[in-house]
């Protein structure tokens, strides 16, 4: 555990933002209650280290933390269905999907053990 959070710990630290970048199809697993684990745990590290996270697909980009060059909070044109999917989005970080049942049960604890409490959802 303590391995996993200092890798993502020192990949993020040479970063200045964390972009997540995603489609339709994404989304409406993330809508379901069904994300990838990784992805939120990755989500859940940049916001701890303060590096920032954004949203990014095919046709534009949104920050969710600071604004893009120009004080801008979003670039191009964002998918609406996308932007829709994210805006009404609650998960479970026990109900994300992910392929390895001991890489998932890994991530759990490190959630869990991360010093505050860890985290149970995202809204």
């Amino acid at each position: 555990r303590r391995h996993l959070q200092q890798l993502w710990g020192t990949i993020l630290n040479r970063c200045s933002s964390y972009v997540a970048v995603v489609d339709q199809a994404a989304t409406e697993k993330w809508k379901a209650g069904r994300p990838s684990l990784w992805s939120l745990y990755e989500m859940f590290l940049a916001d701890r280290l303060e590096t920032g996270w954004d949203f990014a697909c095919s046709t534009g980009a949104l920050s969710t933390s600071f604004p893009f060059v120009g004080g801008v909070w979003a670039l191009g044109d964002f998918d609406y269905e996308i932007s829709y999917n994210l805006s009404s989005l609650q998960v479970s970080a026990e109900g994300a999907h992910c392929t390895h049942e001991q890489g998932k049960l890994d991530i759990l604890k490190a959630l869990v053990s991360s010093g505050d409490g860890g985290v149970a959802t995202f809204e």
